[in-house]
């Protein structure tokens, strides 16, 4: 999202440096922020934290500069890409978004006419209240933690949307099912994810092979990579209501199925779904 056009203050731009990162902003001609420039490029796995996702031209390398703007741009365009489709399934609907991270997706239906709210486990209210101040969007933030203990969200989140989406967040469940199910039930028209879904005919999950980051006791650690087959998602969907499905296809010149990273192949193909009840 190009933030230049709401012509930010040096303060403002000061704060959005601070709160925005994993997803893709342009904050100033200077400085672009996402997670985008680590899955092309990244070396070794970390936390988050611990990982490079705000970039400055002043600062660093002009080959690194240029390379985390490519690819932030790329993904921002495959982003622009599901709001859009977002959108066209429900035209001024209510919108929700599970583990939302700084809010793109909330705030950019909210500018295309929809009731949006984005829901995450972190604390992201000060990020979403900055990007409505300076855009003008009225997207909502609640904070909630997806427990699999309990296959739902603490607390919990009792409305239902016309429309739900999960972005690269089943990959990080280690029991994906339950999470889908949890998602059905908040979805009154149509359920859009983006997460690994491979060819398969099997109807399998794939974990990763070994446990990544996780101080949590069993299953967390096989959080990191999880992939739950096309043939898989398509029949639980159909179970939970959604017998209608179809692949998002992006644009050729936007975030690719598969980044070419060996680091990333866990958590590929990355394909986008709609799912619409009959």
């Amino acid at each position: 999202m190009d933030l230049r056009p709401y012509g930010l203050t040096e303060a403002q731009i000061a704060e959005a440096s601070a709160l925005l990162n994993y997803q893709p902003f342009r904050i100033s001609d200077a400085i672009v922020t996402g997670v985008a420039h680590f899955w092309l490029y990244g070396t070794a796995l970390a936390p988050l934290d611990r990982l490079q996702m705000v970039f400055d031209a002043a600062r660093d390398p002009p080959a690194r500069w240029h390379h985390a703007v490519a690819a932030s741009e790329k993904l921002d365009r495959l982003y622009q890409c599901f709001v859009e489709t977002i959108v066209e399934l429900c035209p001024g609907g209510s919108y929700l978004d599970l583990c939302c991270n700084t809010g793109y997706f909330p705030v950019l239906a909210s500018l295309r006419g929809m009731t949006a709210m984005g829901v995450d486990g972190a604390d992201f209210s000060a990020a979403v209240a900055l990007l409505n101040g300076l855009t003008g969007a009225r997207a909502g933030f609640r904070q909630s933690l997806y427990q699999p203990t309990q296959y739902a969200f603490v607390p919990p989140i009792d409305d239902v949307f016309d429309i739900v989406s999960c972005m690269a967040f089943v990959i990080h469940v280690p029991e994906p099912l339950h999470l889908l199910r949890y998602i059905a039930e908040r979805a009154r028209h149509a359920v859009f994810l983006w997460s690994a879904f491979p060819r398969d005919d099997a109807m399998t999950v794939r974990y990763p092979m070994l446990h990544q980051f996780s101080e949590r006791p069993f299953p967390w650690g096989f959080d990191a990579g999880v992939a739950v087959s096309d043939s898989l998602l398509i029949y639980s969907m159909q179970e939970l209501g959604f017998p209608r499905h179809f692949e998002v296809t992006a644009p050729p010149d936007a975030w690719p199925p598969v980044c070419g990273n060996p680091l990333m192949a866990p958590y590929e193909p990355l394909r986008a779904f709609v799912f619409t009840r009959g």
